[in-house]
């Protein structure tokens, strides 16, 4: 014995709009992720916009709805601009790894798997940065960044026997914070 109820919402806000926006900014953030795990140094910023249109098509996204330089690339193009942003791209790592799986033994499900979005090798440490689109507004999703690098930082450690620093690198007004890990 099911009833139809018709519920109406009075808001000031417009949901459909809202629900839209956040779509954007989420699909854009999987653009940025995907684009920026093309880059290994500062050498391939020439192909920047490339990869972004890549990262479009392998998302199955549609291009035509990008404004690709003014909405995806301007913003990338200024971290670049920041001075900590030459670490996690430089040309003396030994190697970098994107949105590598990181397992460690879990007894309910066997394994959890951590993935950080970007790890850099360099022969006397390890770099690790994890991007994010935006700045959160709550303090308590800013403390979920801090853990989250802060249990990247710890496995690495471990895995590589090396000192981690670690970064949170926010895109969208570019900023980067090195975390105490």
């Amino acid at each position: 014995m099911y009833q139809n109820i018709q519920v109406k919402i009075r808001s000031n806000y417009d949901l459909e709009a809202l629900l839209t926006d956040g779509l954007k900014k989420c699909h854009k953030g999987k653009i940025w992720h995907l684009s920026l795990s093309f880059v290994k140094t500062k050498k391939d910023l020439n192909q920047l916009e490339l990869f972004i249109k890549r990262a479009i098509v392998l998302l199955g996204e549609n291009p035509a709805n990008w404004e690709i330089q003014t909405e995806l690339l301007a913003p990338l193009q200024k971290i670049f601009n920041l001075p900590e942003s030459e670490l996690f791209f430089s040309s003396q790592a030994q190697e970098v790894l994107c949105e590598s799986a990181v397992l460690t033994p879990d007894r309910k499900t066997g394994f959890k798997e951590y993935r950080p979005d970007r790890i850099v090798v360099f022969k006397d440490k390890i770099v690790v940065v994890d991007f994010k689109s935006e700045k959160p507004m709550k303090r308590t999703i800013y403390n979920n960044y801090l853990a989250q690098i802060k249990k990247y930082s710890t496995l690495l450690r471990e895995v590589f026997n090396r000192p981690v620093q670690s970064y949170l690198l926010f895109i969208s007004e570019p900023e980067i914070c090195r975390t105490n890990s």
